[in-house]
């Protein structure tokens, strides 16, 4: 399961994650990595726990320099806080402070694959 930042950029507004309702339109990146409008499918909650800088230790998000999905591991501020599953119709959604993040994290994958191509 997914656990995903407390907020996504909706247009120039910021929403909070659990503000958001299936159908809202986010900012994201379609499979070519282009910029695109997507459509929230679905959003979870998943209660409260460590994150670092908004995103948990095994989640998934896109290091646009070596263009591969890796972990985010222990790196940011620490913090426990609410975690959310948020899934889109695009591969990936943008964050607040531009992040690129995927709905799904390590443990989806069995927690052995700590990082993975984009193509």
């Amino acid at each position: 399961r997914a656990k995903h930042p407390a907020s996504v950029e909706l247009s120039s507004n910021v929403i909070k994650v659990k503000n958001l309702k299936i159908g809202d339109l986010i900012r994201g990146y379609d499979s070519g990595l282009n910029p695109a409008q997507c459509r929230v499918e679905a959003i979870g909650s998943f209660g409260s726990g460590v994150v670092f800088g908004n995103y948990t230790s095994s989640h998934y998000l896109f290091n646009p320099h070596s263009k591969v999905i890796e972990e985010n591991g222990k790196e940011g501020d620490i913090a426990i806080d609410e975690k959310f599953d948020l899934i889109s119709d695009c591969p990936l959604v943008e964050d607040e402070v531009g992040n690129r993040f995927s709905s799904i994290d390590s443990d989806f994958c069995g927690g052995s694959v700590k990082n993975m191509s984009w193509r």
